[in-house]
């Protein structure tokens, strides 16, 4: 079958979606779950079609509207009656997107393990751990609650740090070491860790207390692993993308406003009653992790807030080797592009990267101005 074939009636599966789930089309999302799975009778590329319908039907989604029937004329309006069915509707609809996110977990779990280990087939893998990561940053903005992720996400979190671990090392696990085709297997592991952090990103936006017990863990992973360790030519490499991606996840932990200590530290009023008091100092006690790690990063005396500094400038703000060299073949050429490139609405990596510095800056304070400030230095006696 084409792929623009199947690529059609997948949008039109989204618009039918828009309109008429859950209440004429209540098991359209479990039945696309159902046939993407790896035990169902459909041969692999079928199986991908499904999940790829399945991410547009979320993506969809968020601008779903409920219709009811209207009276016919002549007939009272009840109100009362209209509301309620509103209700139940929208209440179906959290719960039948609220129950794709396991089947999903399993998805991706299975199949990022698999090109983990470099298993037969395991570029159909990587696209299909693709589609379903990208699948559960769409069901994780959907119909967020706050207050806990769901169910095995912590499964889901482990798989996804182990494989943007190996991605960034460029290692499989348990596979040949390195990899039998290194340039099309890091290739393939960087387009799923892309997918990765917009599902990192979906999480600390919709879940960002019930998510800051991880933050740590993959705050350690992008800044040490990436930025920090990983060498200047090695990050300038990657798909623009993801290099935007990784920054852009340490840009919003950073404004998070629950894992600052005006929120963490702030006192919770004698006079809310006992259950809703316990699970605010629960909550508190939880966003103190991420604030932790946040100030870890920004500090002064460890060193740390140094490092991320030059890291940032040198990887993302300043001019790359072939950038310089275009700028001395025709400055105004290089300037007329660099005006587009930072343009307002620019989603770029050195755009992104002077974003980051100025949320450190703003969060950091002197130890971050210090930084520059020495960094700027030390270039200008080269």
């Amino acid at each position: 079958p084409s792929e623009r074939v199947a690529t059609q009636l997948s949008l039109l599966l989204t618009n039918i979606a828009r309109f008429d789930f859950p209440a004429r089309a209540e098991g359209l999302l479990e039945g696309l779950a159902g046939a993407a799975h790896w035990g169902s009778p459909h041969p692999p590329h079928a199986r991908l079609r499904a999940l790829k319908a399945l991410r547009r039907v979320l993506a969809g989604l968020a601008t779903k509207r409920f219709v009811l029937e209207t009276p016919q004329p002549g007939q009272a309006v009840d109100l009362r009656a209209l509301s309620a069915a509103i209700g139940a509707e929208r209440e179906l609809f959290k719960r039948k997107v609220a129950d794709v996110f396991g089947p999903l977990r399993e998805l991706f779990c299975h199949h990022a393990e698999a090109f983990l280990r470099q298993e037969p087939g395991w570029d159909m893998h990587a696209l299909f751990a693709k589609a379903a990561i990208t699948g559960v940053a769409e069901q994780l903005a959907l119909v967020p609650t706050g207050d806990a992720l769901p169910a095995g996400t912590d499964q889901l979190l482990q798989v996804a740090h182990g494989l943007l671990g190996a991605v960034q090392s460029g290692t499989p696990r348990g596979g040949p070491s390195p990899p039998e085709n290194p340039a099309l297997w890091n290739e393939a592991g960087g387009r799923v860790a892309e997918r990765v952090a917009r599902a990192l990103i979906a999480a600390l936006d919709h879940y960002a207390v019930p998510f800051a017990e991880y933050l740590p863990h993959f705050l350690q992973l992008f800044v040490a692993g990436a930025l920090v360790g990983g060498p200047a030519a090695a990050v300038r490499a990657m798909r623009p993308k993801r290099r935007v991606l990784v920054v852009r996840f340490i840009a919003k932990a950073l404004l998070c406003p629950f894992y600052r200590p005006e929120w963490v530290e702030a006192p919770v009023p004698m006079a809310v009653p006992q259950e809703q008091r316990q699970a605010a100092l629960q909550a508190k006690a939880r966003a103190a992790a991420a604030q932790r790690a946040l100030e870890s990063l920004l500090s002064g005396a460890s060193g740390q807030a140094a490092l991320l500094t030059e890291a940032v400038v040198a990887k993302y703000v300043a001019l790359s080797p072939e950038e310089l060299a275009e700028w001395r073949d025709d400055p105004e050429s290089y300037a007329r592009a660099m005006d587009v490139e930072s343009g307002p609405d620019a989603d770029t990596p050195r755009c992104i990267g002077v974003g980051l510095l100025l949320c450190m800056l703003e969060r950091g304070g002197e130890p971050v101005a210090q930084a520059l400030i020495g960094l700027a230095a030390r270039l200008q006696s080269v």
